[in-house]
């Protein structure tokens, strides 16, 4: 942070150098910031009134996001001086600490519940939220059409693999998540023969299907220090909603060979080996030896479904998840000395 900012920040209320300092990261400034809507939220909710996760969602554009605004509001909201408090689950559940607090603002609160939640209850529609996650969608939506399924490197020599891990930490007293963004390669006799590691802020919480909004500017930094013919991605590529997971924003954005790798299902079934999404074949379910469990494989982007189940197997080494993306996930954990207690 640079000591004007410093300052600035001096003079500005709790939620204001929150927003301020949470827009310092430059990518996907045009989708709007997550977390600086989600605390907008919470701080328009007016005394007597509550809120719940799922409305905030809502007006975020896709349900999907509760459960990160319920990390966002409990770890930084707390923090940044707005009222957490007035934030409860569907049911009408209340934060620990909460209670007491909205007893005071003439809320009737029993057996830790918000008594007859839909008479004080602040709906999606009256939150000056943007519904940034329905621009993202349409944003994939968009951006899968550029997909390519041609192999660019039919038989690569060099192959990467890419994850992203993540912890919290407390910076100028605000809690934030920090993302360790790591990539590997490995050649033909799966030797490492390079990699690289960024540290970063997330542009936003992890909400599923999401997924390449939040890492992708991570990797494309480790991207930039490495060469490779064909990246792995530990995520979705055509096997998604929107036929554009992790795996196909990082190939369309960087402009690489990229594959999808799972560990999870995330569309679709099973007709045999092969993932079947709205009638159309998205990707592969490779078991290690019959009757294992399988990883999902889709290609991302310049890679066809044949090749990227090829080139999983070529580069497999023996384990459930491909060498280079197991090697990625060990680089990007954090050092046991700096990991949270």
């Amino acid at each position: 942070m640079r000591e004007s900012d410093k300052s600035l920040y001096s003079t500005l209320p709790a939620s204001q150098p929150f927003r301020l300092w949470l827009a310092q990261p430059r990518e996907l400034r045009k989708l709007g910031l997550v977390y600086a809507e989600i605390i907008a939220a919470v701080e328009s909710v007016p005394e007597g009134r509550v809120t719940t996760y799922g409305e905030i969602a809502r007006a975020l554009g896709d349900f999907r996001a509760a459960r990160a605004i319920a990390e966002v509001v409990n770890r930084i909201g707390r923090a940044v001086c707005v009222p957490w408090h007035r934030v409860v689950s569907k049911k009408g559940e209340v934060q620990r600490g909460a209670a007491d607090l909205l007893r005071r603002e003439g809320i009737h609160v029993t057996g830790g519940r918000v008594a007859e939640l839909s008479s004080v209850l602040v709906q999606a529609e009256d939150l000056p939220t943007r519904p940034i996650l329905q621009r993202m969608r349409k944003a994939q939506i968009e951006l899968a059409k550029r997909v390519s399924l041609r192999d660019a490197c039919e038989d690569p020599d060099l192959v990467a693999g890419g994850d992203v891990s993540y912890r919290w930490e407390e910076r100028e007293g605000i809690p934030v998540e920090v993302g360790r963004a790591a990539v590997v390669v490995v050649d033909r006799d799966l030797r490492v023969v390079d990699g690289s590691v960024v540290l970063d802020l997330p542009p936003m919480p992890y909400v599923p299907t999401y997924l390449g909004f939040r890492e992708f500017p991570l990797i494309a930094r480790a991207l930039r220090k490495v060469e490779f013919d064909v990246i792995m991605m530990d995520g979705h590529g055509l096997a998604h909603p929107a036929f554009f997971g992790e795996a196909s924003h990082v190939g369309v954005c960087a402009n690489v060979p990229a594959i999808g790798v799972a560990k999870r299902r995330l569309v679709g079934r099973l007709r045999g080996e092969e993932v079947v999404y709205l009638g159309r074949h998205v990707g592969w379910a490779l078991p290690l030896r019959e009757g294992g469990r399988p990883v999902y494989v889709s290609p991302g982007h310049m890679v066809s479904l044949e090749g990227a189940k090829r080139i999983v197997e070529r580069f497999r080494g023996g384990t459930r998840v491909p060498m280079p993306v197991r090697l990625a996930h060990k680089l990007s954990l954090f050092p046991k000395a700096e990991r949270e207690p």
